[in-house]
């Protein structure tokens, strides 16, 4: 087990492989990012819930950094996804939430069919990219990321989904085979045989 705070934010979660900014401003969380970098604790990010029941959540965290620190006193940090966690016993609940959490290992290994939807949703993301991300350094950091499987996946998820939910689903998969073939159903267009004379069409998500 390793103890770790716990960042519930709004539909919104950390991969693995990602980086993510966040503005720090509420008190609470303040007091967080400075126990974190004082006492080395990792930091995971799960969407909030109403009740505030967290344990039996699955989420990634890992090291959190400060970038820059304002006049009035909010913050800008940098949390990495390092670690898969399954939140168990809680340590502290207020002013923040501090959790004893079990690291989740995945099986990595990509079979040929897996890889063939892997390039698919390569060519995808490189395609939402050149539409998007009009800062160079950023389009060249996309150039390297997507050689990276675990990036690929991760950044596919978060940046070309919007459903939290879904998100949520590949995050909790448990192989890359899994994580890739719900991308593929959530983003890709679906493809529907209609006769065996004629070739499958295409149906995009939105009109499904």
């Amino acid at each position: 087990m390793e103890v770790i705070c716990l960042f519930p934010i709004p539909n919104s979660l950390l991969m693995k492989g990602t980086t993510l900014p966040f503005h720090i401003f509420e008190p609470r969380y303040l007091e967080m990012v400075e126990r974190a970098v004082r006492d080395e604790i990792p930091v995971a990010v799960c969407p909030s819930h109403s009740n505030g029941d967290y344990i039996g959540q699955i989420c990634v965290g890992g090291a959190l950094n400060i970038v820059q620190e304002n006049a009035n006193g909010t913050k800008m940090i940098v949390i990495s996804g390092e670690v898969k966690y399954k939140i168990h016993r809680m340590i502290q609940e207020k002013p923040f939430r501090i959790f004893e959490a079990e690291e989740l290992k995945e099986n990595k290994v990509i079979d040929d069919n897996a890889k063939a939807d892997l390039s698919e949703i390569k060519n995808y993301f490189l395609q939402w990219s050149k539409r998007n991300i009009h800062n160079p350094a950023e389009a060249e950091r996309i150039q390297t990321m997507v050689h990276n499987s675990e990036q690929l996946i991760s950044y596919s998820a978060l940046f070309l989904l919007k459903d939290v939910h879904e998100k949520q689903k590949i995050l909790e998969a448990p192989n890359f085979n899994k994580k890739i073939e719900l991308i593929k159903t959530y983003l890709l267009p679906k493809e529907i045989k209609i006769s065996q004379f004629l070739p499958p069409i295409k149906l995009n998500k939105d009109e499904d």
